[in-house]
């Protein structure tokens, strides 16, 4: 759906992850730890990190951009049900007006494309989390180790 608000042409595609999508974006094995092979987890840990840290600035970025369409559509709607009221002569309360708005398709497509950016965002900072995670325990079982081998 393409809107176009004072100056600028807004395409709104809502687009959100189907389940197997999610499964190839993220290998839940990757936070797993294979204690006899501690070298290469700790080697290969950091790569690992950075490319999810990418994916969740990306997912941000994607997040802030939806919000301001919606919250363009919304301005744009607000305008155009306000001046077609007055245009009409009929008197609306800010109320109706917000009503009015909120209940539009256009709008109501473009919080569906939002909630669609932030649900992957959210997913990507989550996986951000456990990779942070799994460094403390990787750091945890390296210092097990060399405590076990000193002693």
């Amino acid at each position: 759906m393409t809107t176009t608000a004072r100056f600028a042409t807004i395409t709104i595609v809502e687009r959100k992850l189907p389940e197997d999508e999610m499964k190839k974006a993220f290998d839940e094995s990757l936070l797993s730890i294979d204690i006899n092979n501690l070298d290469e987890e700790l080697t290969n840990q950091p790569a690992t990190f950075v490319h999810y840290a990418l994916k969740a600035a990306q997912k941000k970025s994607a997040t802030e951009k939806a919000k301001l369409i919606k919250e363009t559509t919304e301005r744009k709607l607000y305008i155009q049900f306000r001046d077609a009221a007055q245009a009409s002569g009929e008197k609306v309360t800010e109320a109706t007006l917000d009503a009015r708005v909120k209940t539009s398709d256009e709008y109501q497509l473009a919080c569906a494309a939002h909630s669609a950016q932030q649900e992957q965002y959210f997913l990507f900072d989550a996986i951000n989390e456990a990779y942070r995670q799994r460094k403390d325990m990787l750091i945890a079982a390296a210092a097990n180790m060399r405590a076990e081998r000193d002693t």
